[in-house]
């Protein structure tokens, strides 16, 4: 046997060589095969890349669907406790607002419903009475009727009964024109025309004039702050169709009737 490193001649089974101290026999080597580096990306790729067939893939069971294992604990028993409470609390909050709307309408509708009963019944006490005397206001207010009557609030009105004085008493008329509108008394025809349009007296007793004319020239044109009064029964009234009493001053207008009190 020769040493493969000293080419000496040596005897069968040593594991030495006593020439040069390295194994008779070297020990195969594997040629480690170089692997290719690509400069250019493209390069690693073939050029017709054969397609690849997928193969056949297994298709994973579907597991089994399981109900929700749910243990009640004290846990859960509390929180639906407390949604109760909280949805009973919503309720009485919004019962609570309820009632209070209630209450504050059932207030305002008892305060009104007082304050009605205080007009119709109690109001009366603010009245100011006025005993009717003679019959020139027939058949609205008789003799020894009492007027109740309030203080003038505004201009007065064309058919509003005023309280006026008369000769060092008062005296209640009818307004039949007031300041700016235009008066026509028409005997001929036994009617009243104010701004053209005659007046309907369903009030009066008797007719409009009974023949009776006026002692003094009314003026067509009453001036601002007169007003023309008349009496209901025209035959027995002394009124602004006379000279004593004439157009009546606004500001000397004492009260209006409200209602009369009959005996």
């Amino acid at each position: 046997m020769k040493c493969n490193h000293c080419n000496k001649e040596l005897e069968d089974g040593l594991k030495f060589c006593p020439y040069c101290g390295r194994p008779p026999k070297a020990l195969k080597t594997i040629p480690i095969p170089k692997t290719r580096v690509y400069k250019n990306p493209k390069e690693s790729e073939p050029e017709n890349p054969e397609p690849k067939t997928p193969g056949p893939q297994a298709v994973p069971e579907p597991l089994p669907q399981q109900k929700p294992q749910y243990r009640v604990s004290w846990h859960d028993e509390g929180a639906e406790e407390l949604i109760d409470e909280a949805e009973e609390y919503e309720i009485k909050k919004e019962n609570k607002r309820f009632f209070i709307i209630e209450g504050v309408l059932l207030a305002l509708a008892v305060i009104f419903a007082a304050a009605i009963i205080y007009i119709s019944f109690f109001h009366k006490d603010n009245y100011t009475y006025y005993t009717m005397q003679g019959n020139s206001m027939l058949d609205t207010i008789a003799d020894g009727d009492k007027a109740a009557s309030v203080k003038l609030e505004g201009a007065p009105q064309t058919g509003d009964i005023v309280v006026i004085p008369y000769g060092g008493d008062i005296s209640i008329r009818r307004v039949i024109a007031t300041g700016g509108q235009t008066l026509w008394l028409d005997y001929e025809n036994d009617r009243i025309v104010v701004d053209g349009n005659e007046l309907s007296e369903d009030y009066i007793s008797g007719s409009t004039f009974s023949g009776v004319r006026e002692n003094y020239l009314v003026p067509y044109n009453i001036p601002d702050g007169k007003v023309f009064v008349l009496g209901d029964n025209r035959a027995e009234s002394i009124d602004s169709r006379y000279e004593e009493v004439g157009l009546i001053d606004e500001k000397d207008i004492i009260a209006k009737v409200d209602h009369i009190d009959r005996q």
